[in-house]
């Protein structure tokens, strides 16, 4: 595509001098897209722009090249963890649509849904669904973690993942006797999608919540 000639240039002009113009060649390396790939090096190195806004940009535009942008998957765990809000909310989403290729990414992934910027924690943990089976083991641990905003993230994302996220079902079935209400509510909700398929889980919650004043 005609298009695609243009990347050398751009990539060219991410070291601009001038910020509107690496923030314009980001973005416009992110509208390409996958035809694009050849810049996932130079928007890997962006990441670290002194700029915030070219930043969160080179961030934005490596999510719109999805499963091809894996070799950025370390940078942008790094970017999950910058200082700028709007920075790790875009790497956390990018890492979303690359989807189970960003498996590495899944302990920062956890960690950021206790950040404090309310959209962060939210693309993380539809990052962790996104990344799907992968992110089980992790999210199963992070069902009896201190924090209980954390335990009902993941729980919701074990839901968003539904069966395959079945070797959660112990941790769920834990996690149905956690001290806070809105956790053991998702908790619920988490089990009724991952273990629509498996018979074996009805006895075992029946049992649980019987006599449990909780559920009363």
């Amino acid at each position: 595509m005609l298009v695609e000639k243009a990347v050398p240039a751009l990539i060219e002009a991410l070291k601009d001098k001038h910020e509107l113009v690496r923030r314009l060649a980001a973005e416009a390396l992110g509208k390409i897209g996958p035809g694009a790939e050849k810049s996932i090096p130079a928007l890997s190195k962006t990441l670290k722009d002194k700029d915030v806004w070219v930043r969160q940009i080179a961030a934005e535009a490596l999510g719109k090249m999805g499963p091809k942008a894996a070799k950025a998957v370390p940078a942008l765990i790094e970017a999950v963890k910058d200082k700028g809000w709007s920075v790790r909310r875009a790497a956390a989403r990018a890492l979303g649509e690359i989807g189970p290729k960003a498996a590495k990414a899944v302990p920062a992934l956890i960690e950021a849904l206790n950040d404090k910027e309310k959209d962060v924690r939210r693309w993380a943990g539809n990052t962790l669904s996104k990344i799907g089976p992968k992110a089980v083991p992790a999210l199963s641990q992070a069902l009896k973690n201190d924090d209980k905003y954390i335990r009902y993230c993941a729980a919701r994302s074990l839901g968003a993942i539904g069966t395959k996220a079945e070797k959660a079902i112990p941790a769920l079935l834990e996690a149905l006797e956690d001290e806070d209400k809105v956790v053991r509510k998702c908790a619920s909700s988490a089990l009724s999608k991952v273990a629509s398929e498996s018979e074996k889980v009805i006895p075992a919650i029946l049992e649980l919540l019987k006599g449990c004043s909780r559920y009363a």
